[in-house]
């Protein structure tokens, strides 16, 4: 009886024991992640022609083991949701389980606008007075209108008869004279005040949109959510696509007959307004275009039948494969050489496409202004010939032929023209 006794107290301590470290183990696997915000910035920028593909990055030191929720700040409204991609490096061994964009709350209004709502809200209720007072004139009149018809047809009845009474009439008359007159004249100072009332109120609404709009979050956030299996640091990378940037090629050339050669300079003119300042940006310049949603067209089957089918698909054909050289430029004369400085510009081909790397880092804000990067310069060997149609004009014109041999391919764009240190007009390339 003892020994059972002492078996069901061990049984018990050890049914109890079970539960306490399933407690404890479904606890930690339950624990909610840790909530931490840090900061991050724009390291990255790859320009097409109206998008840009932007990197941010932010920095996290000294991470333990375990499960986080990291809150980054500063995101566009309007950036291509299904494009964002994070990634991240370091020394922390960490599984990146998912991202997604969270709307900063609607704020609450200020001081001011609550001010002016209760202005607003003070204009309304005249309107709805003068509303009201429009119902009870247009009642009055209904109740004249009435008045006037009976009184014209009694009117008519005792003339039949001859039994006409001129001062019960002229009191009528007088009646609905001096009561139409009023009517009117109440209905007149009504819509004179509804319509200075409309006015008041869709300026008042106007100046409190404008104010709501001032203090509405141009931003959101975005939210990683990521797991550390072996303690160290990492730098998470986001990137998205996002509107509002362009860039256009232009050149410089510049011929020096003294040397005999022609210098090209290849320059990017940079349109930036994606609401984000980039400050000290790795910048690319590239050729491609890239497409949301794209899909392999397919081709519609065309039957041998005795009708011709009518066709809707789009048979465009579009290219992002760069120019091969200059219009102007013919055919290269024998011996011409030409060597080119990059200054550390990378130059990737990429299928039809082309990525120009930009060495040093640039800093572009958002803004309607142009910034002009350079990209690369070229020295070419050249001969020359001069043009003249004198019937035409009195001028004489050079001509020079040069062949790009470079890796630099030559885009559509506008030319500056310089022989040595005089300006000679603009051109294009195409």
């Amino acid at each position: 009886m003892l020994e059972q006794r002492v078996e069901n107290h061990m049984m018990k301590k050890l049914v109890a024991s079970s539960i306490l470290s399933l407690t404890l183990f479904n606890a930690t696997v339950l624990a909610a992640p840790t909530e931490q915000s840090v900061s991050s910035r724009v390291s990255n920028a790859i320009l097409y022609q109206g998008q840009v593909m932007v990197t941010r990055e932010a920095t996290l030191a000294d991470m333990k083991a375990g499960h986080y929720q990291i809150k980054l700040e500063g995101f566009p409204l309007d950036l291509t949701s299904d494009s964002m991609r994070i990634t991240g490096k370091g020394s922390a061994e960490v599984l990146i389980q998912n991202g997604e964009l969270k709307p900063l709350p609607e704020s609450e209004d200020t001081a001011e606008v609550k001010k002016l709502l209760q202005q607003l809200e003070g204009l309304h209720k005249q309107l709805r007075s003068a509303e009201n007072k429009e119902e009870v004139s247009e009642v009055a009149q209904e109740l004249l209108d009435t008045v006037r018809a009976i009184s014209e047809e009694k009117i008519r009845h005792q003339l039949s008869y001859s039994q006409m009474q001129l001062e019960e009439w002229q009191e009528l008359f007088t009646f609905i004279r001096t009561n139409q007159a009023s009517i009117l004249e109440e209905m007149s100072t009504i819509d004179y005040t509804k319509e200075k009332l409309d006015d008041q109120i869709a300026k008042l609404e106007e100046q409190i949109t404008k104010l709501r709009e001032e203090k509405q979050a141009k931003t959101q956030n975005a939210v990683v959510y990521l797991t550390v299996k072996q303690p160290g640091s990492i730098t998470l990378q986001i990137g998205y696509l996002i509107e509002g940037a362009s860039w256009t090629p232009t050149y410089d050339a510049n011929l020096d007959e003294n040397e005999e050669k022609l210098v090209l300079t290849y320059f990017g003119d940079i349109a930036q307004e994606t609401g984000e300042d980039w400050d000290n940006v790795k910048l690319a310049l590239s050729t491609a275009t890239p497409i949301i949603n794209a899909r392999v067209p397919g081709l519609i089957p065309w039957y041998i039948t005795d009708t011709i089918p009518q066709f809707t698909q789009d048979r465009t054909k579009t290219t992002n494969a760069p120019a091969s050289g200059v219009t102007e430029s013919t055919a290269a004369e024998p011996g011409d050489e030409s060597s080119t400085s990059f200054e550390g510009t990378e130059i990737e081909t990429q299928g039809l496409s082309v990525l120009f790397n930009i060495p040093q880092p640039v800093t572009i804000p958002s803004s309607t202004q142009t910034r002009r990067v350079a990209v690369a310069t070229t020295t070419f060997k050249y001969s020359k010939e001069y043009h003249v149609v004198p019937k035409l004009s009195d001028f004489a014109f050079l001509k020079v032929k040069f062949k790009n041999k470079s890796d630099l391919p030559l885009l559509a764009g506008q030319i500056r023209n310089y022989v040595g240190l005089d300006y000679t007009g603009t051109g294009q390339v195409s």
